[in-house]
């Protein structure tokens, strides 16, 4: 079950991407971040009142502090990085978290990997090393310090770092209350801290309304997209989950070749393809 709402989430994941990049030149990225979340809600405040626990876990706030703080972060970070670069080259960058989480759940959720988990970190290494392969005549490693060096590629390595902690951190809360109630409460926060940025801002406000017909499907696409992970989170490993939701991010190629007509597309697919290996080798750890 939790294989097929992994994927489900990933599918759904990808088709928001395509929407966020579209929107990159119409609106800017606080526009977008905060439409990601608001929309959402359309979805995930009916279920989190029709799914409402009796109770939840103290342990349930501390998990909502820390992932509303980095979510909202991530929300505008993510959208920047898609305006910077192209969705070929950063969309792999996120199926980098799981590499994260292998250092992060020890100490939250107390699941450590294997020996296989180092060979797997090897494997990421290198599939990253392939998206950029491109510019390795200007270096050696070229395609390793860009991820620092250029903008959206550091903007999108931001992400999954922080991705890392916070995807520990959701199966905390899932486990102190349950998935759609979480994701109601989580994704308000979200939408609250972001509304600031927006309301402030006359040309911002305009930008919402003229653009609603666009930034619609993409808060409905994530809503679908987070739905399907956070119900997959009771039933195994954080970290499985993730990586399994990270095929996005081949997807996420795929997408920039057909419809953005990007490229490079040969080495970041393969790069894409080589990180995900190394990923299932960490979940298998």
């Amino acid at each position: 079950m939790w294989i097929f709402l992994s994927f489900g989430s990933a599918l759904f994941a990808s088709i928001s991407d395509i929407f966020a990049k579209h929107t990159a030149k119409l609106v800017d990225p606080y526009v977008r971040a905060w439409a990601f979340r608001f929309f959402a809600l359309f979805l995930l405040i009916p279920l989190a009142i029709v799914f409402r626990p009796a109770t939840v876990g103290v342990h349930f706030w501390k998990a909502i502090a820390v992932v509303g703080v980095l979510n909202t972060l991530n929300s505008v970070l993510y959208m920047k990085a898609l305006a910077y670069a192209p969705l070929s080259l950063v969309a792999p960058i996120t199926a980098l978290t799981p590499l994260f989480i292998l250092l992060v759940a020890p100490f939250v959720n107390r699941e450590s990997p294997g020996i296989l988990g180092v060979v797997g970190v090897c494997f990421t290494v290198v599939g990253t090393y392939l998206l950029q392969a491109s510019r390795r005549r200007e270096g050696f490693l070229i395609p390793i310090t860009s991820l620092v060096r250029d903008r959206g590629p550091r903007l999108m390595l931001l992400v999954a770092i922080f991705w890392g902690i916070t995807s520990t951190y959701d199966k905390v809360a899932v486990q102190n209350s349950n998935p759609f109630f979480y994701l109601g409460i989580s994704y308000s926060i979200y939408t609250c801290l972001l509304l600031p940025f927006v309301a402030f801002k006359k040309s911002r406000i305009a930008a919402v309304v003229h653009n609603t017909k666009i930034l619609t499907p993409l808060g409905i696409t994530q809503g679908i997209s987070v739905i399907l992970q956070m119900s997959a989170l009771p039933f195994t490993f954080a970290a499985y989950v993730v990586a399994v939701k990270h095929l996005s991010t081949v997807l996420g190629v795929l997408w920039g070749k057909i419809l953005f007509k990007e490229e490079h597309i040969r080495e970041r697919l393969l790069g894409a393809i080589i990180i995900l290996v190394g990923i299932t080798l960490i979940v298998l750890s």
